[in-house]
């Protein structure tokens, strides 16, 4: 089985969505302490507002992990806030199954 790695495009917005709500919550739910931040975080990052968005950005790349289906995705952010800081740094969110 081989492993290819192909940027996202606008197009790829629903299968996005689709995977980050299913792979992030399987590996990371368990950390969180609530519910409702959760699904604030994955709302935030990953709702199709603004996968749709953030595809269309420069400071955003997003790539699509396959082998014989879509097996997850990265998605990095060159300058992204940090919170409660004036400074920016860049974000890797990641998801696979």
């Amino acid at each position: 089985m081989t492993l290819q790695i192909r940027e996202a495009t606008p197009a790829d917005a629903m299968l996005l969505n689709a995977l980050s709500y299913r792979i992030y919550r399987a590996h990371f739910e368990h950390r969180w302490e609530s519910e409702s931040e959760l699904e604030a975080f994955i709302a935030s990052e990953y709702s199709l507002v603004e996968l749709k968005q953030s595809l269309k950005e420069q400071a955003v790349s997003c790539d699509v992990a396959e082998t014989d289906r879509p097996i997850g995705f990265a998605k990095v952010t060159y300058e992204s806030s940090i919170p409660d800081t004036n400074m920016s740094g860049m974000l890797l969110n990641k998801t696979l199954s």
